[in-house]
């Protein structure tokens, strides 16, 4: 009888399964907020009229500013089984990519926009302004992938 079954996966989940699992419970929370924040526009509409051309590129930037580092907090939860070094990490991370455009002020005039262009904070100062461009949805997009990938890698070396 024990002949005929089928050994059992030590992980029936693959990591690609569970990291997006992990992502996608954080996004949909932070677009509820996101969500949330859209009645004071609508509060607003009874008094003025607010321009949707600068208040919809702003919250999305809301959303894809949440979503991002929460990519970002996945990485480093797959670093560590410590929660509350993982928490440390990703905010210093997140905080570094928020900053990142000050290191090309610190170092020199012809590295600056090299240095403002990864900066989640310049791509995230554009879309308040109302400008919404496809390189900062871009960006983000692929900030979070990347480190999804890496936190995928992670929870992969931990099944070794």
């Amino acid at each position: 009888e024990t002949r005929n079954r089928k050994p059992l996966k030590p992980n029936p989940v693959a990591p690609w399964e569970l990291v997006w699992g992990k992502w996608l419970a954080v996004v949909l929370f932070v677009v509820l907020l996101t969500a949330l924040s859209l009645q004071y526009p609508l509060i607003l509409s009874e008094y003025e009229n607010p321009d949707p051309g600068q208040w919809l590129p702003a919250t999305l930037a809301l959303a894809l500013v949440g979503s991002s580092p929460a990519a970002v907090g996945l990485f480093a939860s797959s670093l560590t089984a410590n929660a509350v070094l993982a928490g440390i990490t990703a905010l210093a991370l997140s905080l570094f990519l928020w900053w990142f455009h000050s290191l090309g002020s610190i170092l020199g005039s012809e590295t600056w926009a090299l240095f403002e262009g990864m900066s989640l904070y310049h791509r995230t100062s554009s879309m308040c302004r109302g400008v919404l461009d496809s390189r900062d949805v871009c960006y983000f997009l692929c900030v979070t992938v990347f480190f999804l990938s890496l936190a995928a890698r992670g929870v992969e070396s931990d099944r070794w």
